[in-house]
């Protein structure tokens, strides 16, 4: 369409559920004290419509472990970053939603300003999954050691939720112009 993109109001959810191997089956997963859903995410590409691409992150989630915490105070951790499981997990064989922020996904995202039609429309964004046990650490209890266990994980319902937005004829002249 012809409608701009928020990339600040907007976000990647998806569901996740994890299962812990048949000797463990009262284990929950651990992403760790800084970590998060971004665990789950190994390497984002993400290119136009013709193919060109844009933005390529290699080990994602080992960068977001470092970063969150060095970015974001305690307000941000304790509002997006719970949607994230920031600190937190996936309790055994339930399927728990998460949300991640755009500006989160890629700096491209995090650049402050509305995304043109034309970049958004036709964009391709490819997340390759991080195997379970660099994702996740089994805990069985609340003060558990985390421990490494043979464990799967499965994500349904993926989807951009997205904040679409519309200029005036007058804005859009101008930024034409």
């Amino acid at each position: 369409g012809a409608d701009y993109i928020d990339t600040r109001r907007s976000w990647l959810e998806l569901e996740v559920k994890y299962t812990p191997d048949a000797f463990n089956t009262t284990a929950n997963g651990s992403f760790g004290a800084h970590g998060s859903v971004c665990n789950l995410i190994k390497n984002i590409v993400i290119s136009t419509r013709s193919g060109d691409e844009l933005c390529n992150i290699n080990d994602f989630n080992l960068l977001q472990n470092i970063l969150v915490p060095l970015q974001y105070g305690r307000e941000w951790v304790d509002g997006p970053g719970q949607l994230m499981g920031f600190g937190g997990g996936c309790k055994n064989n339930t399927p728990t939603r998460f949300c991640i922020p755009m500006y989160v996904l890629a700096p491209l995202f995090g650049y402050g300003r509305l995304m043109p039609a034309m970049l958004m429309s036709g964009m391709r964004i490819e997340l390759t999954w991080e195997n379970p046990k660099t994702a996740f650490k089994a805990v069985t209890g609340i003060l558990s050691t985390p421990t490494e266990i043979e464990s799967t994980y499965t994500i349904s319902n993926p989807k951009f939720v997205l904040s679409s937005v519309q200029l005036s004829d007058s804005i859009q002249r101008a930024l034409n112009e």
